[in-house]
């Protein structure tokens, strides 16, 4: 008996496959955000104001010289890019001289020597001069996530450097330490007293924290920047409106963008910087070669950091 022969049943029509994101289609989704932070742009509200730097008030007593100076303060190789670079780009383009203290070599891994040549080659490329950068290596103040630093001794380092090296600002770290690593707390920790106290050399220099951004916003990269020039666009037409046919005294409010009161009393500062200023601070990391790691590529692609820093003066 003949076996019946097994009919495959035909095949259903297949569906199109689906396009491949190509680079064209990258370009195609990012090509638009870029032209939206581009200076040239007449939505870049904020960058078309002056540069919060250029008219930063400083204590008649601080007033060091024609050339205003601003210390970074940071704990390892690596947090003045990946953190502050935004701040250092406008300090620089508002012709202030800028310099670095790093309180560690970022010797954790046995790399310290390395991790301070890669700290002067990215500085460097932030447009900061080698001789202006200083690097300290102190047994109690190793790179270390367990580590407790003594605040009593970063503020002790801290007013020595100044002694030699004196500034009109010092920018660190606010009490979260952006990522809350205790060495970045407790760089916090040291500086926020100090401007509580009248018996060190900080007291009267103006001290600024980097504030933290909450873990979701922290990674919306050019987006918060956009986010921020729409919202400036939109409150400079709003105050337009508002104070129309007043006269020039009003235009301190509705040129308020960059800098400003809060709230709670501090005064916040907020710089941008555009595409260009961001791909250098994607150099000056390429410089930290012995840091770039998966987790690291990622943070840099999509940290609004990069972009964006809000400095409060508490």
């Amino acid at each position: 008996m003949a076996l019946a022969q097994r009919r495959t049943p035909p095949e259903p029509a297949s569906l199109s496959p689906s396009r491949p994101f190509t680079p064209l289609l990258l370009l195609a989704v990012l090509a638009p955000l870029f032209a939206l932070l581009s200076p040239y742009n007449p939505l870049s509200s904020l960058s078309q104001h002056s540069n919060p730097f250029e008219s930063f008030p400083l204590a008649e007593s601080n007033a060091l010289s024609d050339t205003p100076k601003a210390l970074i303060v940071t704990a390892h190789p690596d947090d003045e890019v990946m953190f502050f670079s935004p701040t250092i780009w406008s300090l620089n383009k508002a012709g202030w001289e800028v310099s670095g203290l790093c309180l560690s070599t970022g010797n954790s891994s046995g790399l310290g020597a390395m991790r301070t040549d890669e700290l002067y080659k990215s500085y460097e490329v932030l447009g900061v001069e080698r001789k202006r950068i200083g690097i300290i290596d102190h047994p109690d103040l190793q790179d270390s996530m367990t580590a407790e630093w003594d605040p009593a001794l970063i503020l002790s380092i801290v007013e020595k450097h100044l002694s030699t090296s004196p500034a009109d600002v010092v920018i660190t770290f606010d009490e979260r330490g952006i990522s809350n690593h205790p060495n970045h707390i407790a760089i916090s920790e040291a500086l926020s007293s100090s401007t509580r106290s009248t018996q060190n050399s900080l007291s009267s220099i103006k001290v600024l924290h980097l504030r933290s951004p909450a873990i979701l916003p922290k990674f919306t990269g050019p987006l918060y920047p956009i986010y921020l020039q729409v919202h400036s666009t939109v409150l400079d037409i709003l105050n337009s409106n508002r104070y129309a046919g007043t006269d020039d005294t009003n235009d301190s409010k509705r040129s308020a963008g960059h800098s400003g009161g809060r709230h709670d009393g501090s005064r916040s500062v907020i710089v941008i910087s555009n595409p260009s200023e961001w791909l250098t601070g994607i150099r000056a990391m390429m410089a930290h070669e012995s840091q770039l790691v998966w987790f690291r590529w990622l943070y840099i692609s999509f940290s609004r950091l990069m972009w964006v820093n809000e400095l409060l003066e508490i």
